[in-house]
């Protein structure tokens, strides 16, 4: 669960290994939700490019008001099966977290990929989705990540279950420590 701020509470932490979530629209709005759902099935690029565009200063906001350097931060983000990535075209959370990371002056890596398919997690319950996604990425660069401060990147948080399965293979090799950036969570 994540608290007031974004924050991942202490002891939440052991099983989330997300210290904090940065998310900047509310899922729920039916615009927002909208918009995400055509950009990603009708594969409308560019509507991710608009809300990237959007949430870029707001970015730089937020790290200033933690006193980071965004020099010292590794942008990555949540990979796709090579095959949906055929399909649609772009990774959405590619285009956002590069967009983000260069306006930052952050670092933008791909360093995760997935390494089964999966169902989508749409539709499915919460339990189904932790099953759904287990195991199903890894690090492909390890020394560029080793001792980072990451920041995770995919368009939209509702349970957290992708994004808690990519924060473990991040830890696994090293990184220091994992926020999670997304433009909306549900």
């Amino acid at each position: 669960r994540v608290s007031i701020g974004g924050s991942t509470c202490f002891d939440c932490q052991r099983s989330f290994p997300i210290a904090r979530l940065l998310r900047f629209f509310d899922y729920d709005e039916p615009i927002i939700k909208e918009g995400i759902r055509i950009a990603k099935y009708s594969y409308v690029k560019k509507i991710f490019e608009c809300f990237s565009d959007i949430v870029e200063t707001h970015a730089q906001s937020v790290l200033d008001c933690h006193d980071i350097d965004p020099r010292a931060l590794r942008f990555v983000p949540v990979p796709l099966h090579p095959r949906k990535l055929r399909e649609r075209g772009f990774n959405q959370a590619e285009v956002i977290g590069d967009r983000i990371s260069a306006v930052c002056g952050a670092r933008f890596i791909s360093a995760l990929k997935r390494t089964r398919a999966t169902l989508p997690q749409a539709g499915l319950d919460e339990a189904d989705r932790m099953k759904n996604i287990e195991q199903s990425f890894s690090c492909t660069i390890p020394d560029l990540i080793e001792g980072q401060y990451v920041v995770l990147v995919d368009d939209v948080a509702t349970t957290g279950s992708t994004l808690r399965e990519c924060a473990i293979e991040l830890k696994k090799v090293g990184a220091r420590q994992i926020w999670a950036l997304t433009l909306a969570k549900g």
